[in-house]
């Protein structure tokens, strides 16, 4: 029983980073306004904290999902210059790629916190 909930619970932790990463190139490639990213921001972590089930590891999660999909969009969008050994690419989107993700980051972090208190009371409501 143990073993199966870690599986779960790491299977939940790893759609979430994909689905943080995939907001957050969402609304950096396509400039989509920031009231949609903290809508599905807290809708997301709404649902992770509605499977795990405790209000604890699901703040926790949640917190580790967003840094780590911010990490994942942030190597996505530096891939290119990388691939091609170009520093002073690498350079230029490293100022024009940190600025984005890390204020998308600090309003994420509070809207998902507020997501994951809410789907804990609507998991411990049912």
């Amino acid at each position: 029983m143990d073993r199966r909930r870690l599986l779960r619970e790491s299977m939940i932790v790893l759609a979430s980073c994909a689905n943080y990463a995939c907001v957050f190139l969402l609304t950096i490639l396509f400039h989509v306004d920031i009231g949609v990213f903290l809508l599905i921001t807290t809708v997301l972590s709404f649902f992770v904290s509605i499977l795990v089930l405790s209000v604890g590891r699901s703040l926790a999660y949640v917190c580790f999902s967003l840094v780590t999909g911010a990490t994942i969009s942030v190597l996505l969008l530096l891939s290119p210059p990388l691939v091609y050994g170009e520093m002073l690419g690498v350079n230029y989107a490293l100022e024009a790629t940190i600025q984005p993700i890390v204020r998308l980051l600090l309003f994420g972090i509070v809207f998902s916190f507020v997501g994951a208190i809410l789907g804990s009371f609507a998991s411990d409501a049912f």
